[in-house]
């Protein structure tokens, strides 16, 4: 059995291979924030503070040396994607710090 292969051109290339990635990436941004289980902490979607809903904007593990050291999840009202977009805002925001360890003071 003869393979037959179709050439593209390296500008067609490029456009196939942009068109897939930023339509991964739509599809990742638009898909909705679940309750997340990080490092043994547990991070609900949607949480309410002084009478608002605030929804997971995000969370990570912090690390000193090799071990896990806290979770950390924040809740905005709306999506940012900046430090400085959070910062300059007036809404209301939490953030949730679970130890992962026994910390000394």
């Amino acid at each position: 059995m003869k393979q037959r292969f179709i050439r593209l051109g390296p500008g067609l290339a490029l456009r196939l291979g942009l068109g897939m990635v930023l339509g991964l990436a739509t599809l990742g941004a638009a898909a909705p924030a679940l309750a997340l289980d990080l490092a043994g902490a547990h991070f609900d979607d949607q949480i309410v503070v002084a009478g608002k809903p605030l929804r997971l904007n995000g969370a990570g593990v912090g690390y000193r040396f090799l071990f896990k050291v806290y979770a950390v999840g924040l809740y905005l009202p709306e999506r940012r994607f900046s430090a400085q977009e959070v910062m300059n805002t007036d809404e209301p925001r939490r953030m949730v710090i679970t130890a992962l360890r026994e910390l000394s003071s």
